[in-house]
């Protein structure tokens, strides 16, 4: 799965359940993202987030630099 570099530097300082449900229910710089990869992968975003959090799910960033 590939994530923006902005994702993955805000989910390393998560360490555990609690810190990722606090993290999700405040943030909202990534909702855009999420409901990509949660359409893309038909899971719920909170779901995801807690793959990669527990590295469930192999992430890559995104490179931002192409454009489609």
């Amino acid at each position: 799965m590939k994530i923006s570099n902005n994702l993955q530097k805000a989910l390393s300082n998560i360490d555990s359940l609690v810190d990722l449900r606090e993290w999700y229910n405040e943030t909202k710089e990534f909702d855009d993202e999420l409901e990509v990869l949660s359409n893309k992968y038909g899971k719920n975003p909170i779901t995801i987030l807690f793959g990669i959090v527990s590295g469930k799910i192999e992430v890559e960033q995104l490179d931002e630099t192409k454009r489609d």
